[in-house]
């Protein structure tokens, strides 16, 4: 290695111990903004974290972090938002499919996991009417005529799952899905992380396309693991997409050799943190969903990254990034949907852990 390259290194190695050193010994809140400030309606904790009660509730079930309740006041308020916003399939070309994609997932994420009878009810009605606008799939025609289009494949088949599990048929793309995927397949320089993620969609529409995920998942990042100190941004965005192309994107446990286990038993709670540090609530809520499905809800960090989450909810219910800065005050709902829609996943699933229910609760372990 060079000099440059040690001094690098190092620099980079001190940073996360800094870091982590901090937010053990001070416990640094979310700084407060009008954007960020948690309303009085939701569970008033202040800057430091769920009640004794609410602690030992969730202990009980062997989750870290915020109760059940102040998961459910969070959830409650991004639904209010969610309802403020309609994003057109068609109207802002294949990049715009991809919001609306994010905003139909946040309905039926919100129908998956909701325990109310009542409730999933009006989520599978909302779910329903914001499919409608794609009719029987004719309406995408033109979009996915585009060179674009091969590199927004992933999402297409996202909004055929949902579309199937709500009973919305779309014969039009569904006829056209081979010569679909094919293209989309062929897309040079896919990361294999990003292939795993896509190979694990086509699987659970029942294809068989292209390399299947065991295949693939001999040359992914939960074989190669890299070291934290070489692990930027992207490359946790790799790694999250890889576990979610292998759990369902998040609504199923992950099963892992005991090596693999070991590495993310110990690799997930310090992003969960890292990031929450970082003040960056997007990686950071797709680091929480992977913490979820492996088992490390039970941890310190996961807690902390959770609790800022719900600090970083704006009063009208969508999620922020502080450390963004949002300079852009005229940001469009579309624009926040990336966001909105892995915040809103990564509550859900906790406020179910925490009431040791849901798709997630083998992952659960109590007594600890």
């Amino acid at each position: 290695m060079s000099t440059v390259g040690s001094k690098v290194a190092i620099a980079v190695g001190v940073l996360l111990g800094v870091l982590l050193v901090g937010t053990w010994v001070f416990r640094l809140p979310c700084p407060k903004s009008p954007d960020t400030t948690v309303t009085a309606g939701s569970a008033q904790r202040g800057s430091g974290g769920a009640s004794p009660a609410a602690v030992s509730a969730n202990e009980v079930a062997g989750v870290a972090g915020p109760s059940a309740a102040e998961a459910r006041a969070a959830i409650d308020r991004a639904v209010r938002w969610l309802r403020s916003i309609e994003i057109d399939p068609v109207a802002g070309g294949i990049e715009g499919f991809r919001y609306y994609v994010l905003e139909v997932r946040s309905w039926h994420v919100l129908y998956l996991y909701e325990a109310d009878r009542a409730r999933k009810e009006e989520y599978r009605k909302a779910l329903q009417a914001r499919l409608a606008p794609l009719g029987d799939g004719s309406r995408l025609s033109g979009i996915l005529e585009t060179n674009k289009a091969p590199k927004f494949i992933a999402e297409l088949l996202v909004a055929l799952v949902i579309a199937r599990d709500a009973g919305h048929d779309l014969p039009a793309i569904e006829k056209r899905l081979p010569d679909l995927l094919r293209a989309g397949i062929e897309v040079p320089a896919r990361p294999v992380p990003l292939q795993i993620a896509l190979a694990g969609l086509i699987e659970s529409i029942g294809l068989k396309q292209g390399a299947t995920t065991p295949e693939l998942r001999s040359r992914g990042m939960l074989q190669t693991r890299p070291k934290e100190s070489k692990t930027g941004v992207m490359e946790a965005y790799l790694l999250t997409h890889e576990i979610f192309g292998l759990c369902d994107y998040g609504m199923r446990p992950l099963e892992l050799a005991p090596d693999e286990r070991a590495w993310l038993e110990r690799t997930l709670p310090f992003w969960a943190l890292f990031y929450r540090l970082a003040r960056r609530t997007d990686i950071g809520s797709e680091i929480l969903i992977c913490n979820q499905v492996v088992g490390t809800s039970n941890t310190y960090e996961y807690g902390e990254g959770l609790t800022y989450l719900l600090e970083c909810q704006s009063p009208d219910g969508y999620f922020t990034e502080p450390a963004q800065g949002e300079a852009a005050a005229g940001f469009r709902p579309a624009d926040r949907i990336h966001l909105f829609q892995v915040g809103l996943q990564a509550v859900l699933a906790h406020e179910a852990l925490a009431e040791g229910r849901g798709p997630l609760a083998a992952t659960l372990k109590r007594g600890r």
